[in-house]
C-alpha cells in the first residue's frame, strides 16, 4: 500500500469521525432541547383532558343528584327486571319500567 493510499484512507478515516461526531453532538443537544418541551406538551394535554373529565363528571353528578326519587325507583327497578325480564319483587316487565322511566324524564 503506498503513501498516497495510506494518505487517503487516513483521510476518508477523518472525515468518517468529524461527521460522526458532529452528528453525536448534534443528536445530543436537540434531544436536551426537545424531550423536555415535548414532556411539557405532554403533561399540558393530560392536565387538559383530566378538567375535561373532571367537568363532565362533576355535570353528570348534578344530573345524578336531580334525578327525582320516582326516577330512582323505576332505574332500579329497571336494573332488577334486566336480569330475568321481570322484577322479582313484583310482576312488573322490564319494558313497562322503561317506559315508566321514559315517562319521568319526559315530564323534566
Amino acid at each position: 500500500m503506498g503513501l498516497s493510499a495510506r494518505l487517503t484512507a487516513g483521510m476518508v478515516a477523518l472525515i468518517v469521525l468529524t461527521v460522526a461526531a458532529t452528528g453525536a453532538l448534534t443528536y445530543h443537544n436537540v434531544s436536551i432541547v426537545e424531550v423536555p418541551r415535548a414532556l411539557d406538551r405532554l403533561d399540558i394535554h393530560a392536565r387538559l383532558l383530566a378538567s375535561d373529565l373532571e367537568a363532565s363528571v362533576g355535570g353528570l353528578r348534578g344530573d345524578v343528584l336531580a334525578i327525582p326519587t320516582a326516577a330512582a325507583v323505576a332505574v332500579e327497578g329497571v336494573r332488577r327486571a334486566t336480569r330475568g325480564g321481570v322484577d322479582p319483587f313484583g310482576v312488573t316487565t322490564l319494558a313497562q319500567w322503561r317506559g315508566t322511566l321514559s315517562a319521568i324524564f319526559a315530564a323534566q
